[in-house]
Order: structure tokens, then sequence, then C-alpha cells
């Protein structure tokens, strides 16, 4: 589902437009044209809001709401969900946006909906929520007609329908909505309910990748890396695994770390795969835990310490990675035992000894490597 943005939308805020005089030929900005108070007051109300000066907002703004402005209604909303001049109330919040949506405001629709779905300043109710979705899709709000196709597809407040999912998601995608065009490139590529159509996913995937859409960045590098639908390319697996990475994917995080480890589609480079390993870690990812504690173990890219490959190893462990028990016993035998009661007592502190960089963990420390990863370990991976 979705999550309501901070700013107020576009629509909302009355911006200066050309205005032509009819039979003179002559152009005027509208904002050169005398003004009702309401709507002076109005545009002064967003223009305090657009600077972040909501204490000019809300003297502007409450008055309208009060009177029954439906837009002021909506902004007042926003206000009050996102804390913004006033304490944060999300009652207060549905409050504004349910009488704002009831005189037809899409975007309070779409935000009364959320409001019901996730539960917030009101009880869950999926079928009240559905509703609201309905009535700002139908109007064109684009985040309401994913709204709405996710619910068609999940069977939530609706019984499930892929053909209204479907349609829904190529309406929003061609208004610009991001997920939806991400979703569609998924469905065409799998075939999930519409015969498969690889051009038809790239074209869809590519809209989300070059909108900086990181589950589709990861996707395309997966397709890349793959061969799936386009020419195998480990190069461009790599960039586009990247901009995933940068903005935070844990999966595209952890393979672009295997893929500095084992030199797939470039040179081999620990300290690369330890950036990255780190970062998926952080994220408690248990396959970069335990490859964190390979490199920490042989002092490939980072200074050789047994205390942090074995906490590594122990949380990879806790987390499911079922390679991690065999190699904590071999850990163990190599460490005296003050420094293993040590890791021990760490591994439970709240403090995150695996992922954490500190000054002192040099690069390249050459250690004798009891796991032989890079011989043993096999030279193919199977990332997700």
């Amino acid at each position: 589902m979705r999550h309501l943005t901070t700013s107020y939308p576009l629509l909302k805020i009355v911006t200066t437009f050309l205005f032509l005089l009819a039979g003179t030929g002559i152009v005027l900005s509208i904002s050169d044209r005398p003004k009702p108070a309401h709507v002076a007051n109005f545009d002064k109300g967003i223009e305090a809001a657009i600077s972040g000066d909501f204490v000019t907002t809300l003297k502007e703004l409450v008055p309208l709401a009060e009177q029954g402005h439906e837009s002021a209604q909506y902004i007042l909303g926003l206000n009050y969900l996102h804390g913004q001049g006033v304490v944060q109330d999300h009652k207060e919040a549905v409050k504004w946006f349910r009488l704002s949506a009831e005189q037809g405001d899409p975007d309070a629709q779409a935000a009364l909906s959320d409001a019901f779905y996730f539960g917030e300043g009101v009880k869950r109710d999926l079928g009240e929520a559905f509703y609201w979705a309905s009535l700002a899709a139908e109007q064109g709000v684009e985040e309401a007609q994913f709204s709405l196709a996710f619910m068609y597809e999940n069977g939530e407040g609706i019984p499930k329908n892929k053909v209204a999912a479907l349609k829904w998601y190529r309406l929003a995608a061609e208004n610009g909505n991001v997920k939806s065009q991400y979703i569609l490139s998924v469905i065409y590529n799998l075939g999930k309910g519409v015969p498969r159509d690889s051009k038809e996913a790239l074209h869809w995937l590519r809209m989300a990748v070059d909108k900086g859409f990181p589950d589709a960045q990861f996707f395309l590098a997966w397709m890349y890396r793959k061969g799936f639908g386009l020419s195998k390319d480990l190069s461009e697996a790599i960039r586009y695994y990247k901009l995933a990475a940068s903005q935070g994917h844990e999966i595209a995080q952890l393979n672009l770390g295997l893929m500095f480890f084992y030199g797939h589609g470039t040179h081999q480079d620990n300290t690369e795969s330890l950036k990255w390993f780190r970062a998926a870690a952080a994220q408690v990812n248990p396959r970069a835990q335990y490859y964190l504690a390979l490199l920490y173990h042989d002092g490939a890219g980072v200074r050789r310490d047994l205390m942090r490959a074995y906490i590594c190893l122990s949380q990879a462990a806790s987390n499911g990675e079922a390679r991690a028990f065999a190699l904590l016993e071999t850990i163990e035998i190599e460490m005296e035992e003050t420094t293993l009661i040590q890791a021990r007592k760490l591994g439970k502190s709240s403090i995150d000894y695996c992922s954490t960089f500190y000054p002192f963990d040099v690069m390249e420390a050459k250690g004798a490597p009891i796991f032989n990863r890079i011989s043993e370990l096999t030279k193919s991976y199977s990332s997700v």
C-alpha cells in the first residue's frame, strides 16, 4: 500500500497561471487580478506552508476549514497527520479528511482511505478503505488507483478480482504511479493472469527504473545477471544493483557483495564486498552476516578479528543461516576462552558489533584463512 506524502499536492496549491482577457489579447497573471477574501486567505496559507511557516498556514486555513472550504479542510488534515504546526493527532486528521472527502475532494478521499486501511485515527476497516479509494480512483488520483488495484489483487475489502486489479494497475501506471509500473512489469514478466510479454514488461520496468524506484532497479539488475528477458550482462547487473543498493535495497546490497566477493562481472574486491555485506547485515540479512564473518576471520578487506567473526556467525545462525552453525564450532576452537566469553557477551548487546564500521579496521590485513573460502566455497552463488 501507499504512504501519504508530507508535501502539499500540486493540485491543492494555487499557483500563478496565465489568464487571457477576453477580446483584448492581454495576458495577465491571475495573481494580478482582484481576489475574493477567502481565495486570498487560502493562497496566503498555502504560500506559508510551502515556506514552512505552519503557524501562518493554520491562522489562514482554520477559519476557512470551519466554514466548509474543502481544500482547506484537507490541508488541515495533513497538518494534523504530520504534526505540522500542531501536535500530531490522527483522529483530528481523520475528522478533517472526512469533512473534505464528503464534499468530493479526491485527495481527501484517498487520505481517508489510507486512514481506514492502516487504522490510523480510526478503527481499521478495509471495506471503508476500499469505498473511499474507489471514489478517489474514479477521479483520477493515481495513488488511489494503485491502492484500489492492490486491494482487488489481494482481496482486501472486496473479493479478489485479478482483471479489475490489472485494469487499475494499468490506469495508475499510465498516470505515472511508479509502484504500479513496477508491478505491471512483474505481471508481464511472469505471465501472472496475462500472456507473458517481455517487451511490455521491459517497457514498464524501465519507466520505474528511470524514476529511481529501487525494487525496479533490483529487478532489472537480476534480469541482466540471469539473462532473463534480455541479453546477460554482468556489468549492467552491477550498475543497477548499485543504484538499488545505494537506496538501501537489502537484497541488492547482498548480491552486490557477492559479486565483488567472487569476482563475478568485476574484479574480486574484498573491500567492496565488505562495504555491501555490512550494509545488508545492518538490515539483519543472515547471509550477509555469514559472509562478513568470513571476511573478518580471514582478514580479507578488513583487520582480522575473530571476536567479530564469532558475533557475525552467531547472529547469522540465530537468523536462520544454516552454514553458520558448523563454522561457529570451528572458530570457538581458535579463540581464547576469555575472548570467547567476551564475544558471547557482546553478541547479546543492543549494539551491532557485526556490521558497524570502526576506524581501527585496517584494510587488506592478511590472515591464515582456516575456511579457505576462495578455494573451498563454490564459485557460483545462488542469490535471491
